[in-house]
């Protein structure tokens, strides 16, 4: 929870209490709080911390099956922290092991982690396909928050493709759903380029 408020800090000491209480009893559930403890040096930036957590957690899970979203989770931070410091290639190596350990919802994570990728690098058709299969990966029963990205990513990339219309049309979904989920940076998202779109056509 205050991972995803920004309380850095906080977040920070409950992943590390949650870590000293498990590690003496129970060392091979520790996957949950390094990754937790990952995540947070990312969000702060520190991304070899990031990379450091996220390996311990790789390497208590071992190949236990019932460890598949811990293994997932600890693979795409790797890539996320690679993608951070500008290695693509060791990037994309990640998120796709990442895709090969996943259940459908981590999948749809790493789809959206490579469209915002491939933007980056400037490869919009890229782009698209990676946010068209997250979508498709997600289905009608999908996290609102995750189809709200991947459609805000299919508005960006098909801007990048100098296709305004059909930016407006994704744009103009990811803007309902960011407002009905009160996400205020999915939100900002959505108009901003929901804008830039506008202006392209005139």
């Amino acid at each position: 929870g205050y991972d995803k408020v920004g309380l850095y800090q906080q977040a920070l000491e409950h992943h590390s209490h949650a870590l000293a209480v498990l590690e003496p009893i129970a060392p091979e559930l520790t996957a949950s709080p390094l990754n937790g403890v990952a995540e947070t040096y990312l969000n702060l930036g520190h991304l070899d911390r990031a990379i450091e957590y996220s390996e311990r957690a790789l390497e208590v899970m071992g190949d236990a099956p019932e460890r598949q979203r811990e293994r997932s989770t600890a693979l795409r931070a790797i890539g996320l922290a690679m993608q951070r410091k500008r290695d693509y290639a060791a990037a994309e190596h990640f998120f796709r092991r990442s895709i090969e350990a996943s259940d459908a919802y981590g999948t749809s994570l790493n789809l959206l982690s490579l469209g915002d990728m491939y933007l980056e690098l400037g490869r919009p058709d890229d782009a698209l396909d990676a946010f068209r299969r997250c979508l498709e990966e997600l289905g009608p029963g999908a996290q609102k928050r995750s189809r709200c990205q991947a459609l805000i990513g299919t508005g960006e990339a098909e801007l990048a493709r100098h296709r305004p219309q059909e930016a407006l049309r994704a744009l103009r979904a990811a803007l309902g759903t960011a407002e009905e989920l009160g996400s205020p940076v999915d939100v900002y998202r959505a108009h901003h380029g929901l804008a830039r779109a506008l202006r392209e056509t005139g």
